[in-house]
């Protein structure tokens, strides 16, 4: 996967005064915050995510804690600058 159209569009914003990002585990199945990983954004951005309730089984502590950690070494970070979770109907 070649990341420099990605990388042209981060620098940018960055230059802009943005200093968060958005994602969520859903886009792309996870491919969008294995992008952002791979960028090294939250290197350079805080990063905000969401998680939905279709991508992972239940509420319960070790299944949000799982997805936590997986999310986390997606986007290569160490911490989230803020997460929410969408609860469904």
């Amino acid at each position: 996967m070649t990341l420099r159209p990605q990388t042209q569009c981060l620098a940018p914003s960055r230059n802009f005064g943005h200093d968060q990002i958005d994602t969520c585990n859903a886009y792309g199945d996870g491919s969008c915050e294995q992008m952002l990983g791979d960028l090294r954004a939250a290197e350079r951005f805080g990063i905000a995510t969401r998680f939905l309730p279709g991508n992972f089984r239940g509420h319960e502590p070790e299944n949000l804690k799982r997805i936590f950690k997986e999310s986390l070494a997606r986007l290569k970070a160490g911490k989230y600058g803020d997460h929410t979770l969408h609860l469904g109907r």
